[in-house]
């Protein structure tokens, strides 16, 4: 029997070795196809922020992160693409381009 939203338990200190994650999602899913960390200097705002295809979530999600590297964390998420209406299956950089 599938466990429902309020059964799930996210206690992440209490695993000795494991860390919290940067960011967790609890509705919508978006079923992340493939993860990328933007640092070129074609989109300077961009850098240093992570991008993730949506199968479910039906578009590309940019995360803009803050905080130190060895503590960073979610500050913004956007929705880049939805219109398309499309899964997105991979998100690839070449060079400085998405």
């Amino acid at each position: 029997m599938p466990a429902t939203q309020s059964e799930y338990r996210f206690d992440w200190q209490s695993k000795r070795g494991m860390e919290a994650p940067l960011a967790f999602r609890k509705a919508p899913k978006i079923a992340p196809s493939n993860l990328i960390l933007y640092t070129g200097d074609q989109f300077p705002a961009w850098k240093g922020n992570v991008f993730v295809g949506a199968l479910a979530g039906k578009a590309v999600w940019r995360f803009e992160l803050a905080g130190e590297d060895n503590t960073p964390r979610v500050v913004r998420r956007e929705a880049l693409f939805a219109e398309l209406g499309a899964r997105i299956v991979r998100v690839a950089r070449a060079d400085s381009m998405l």
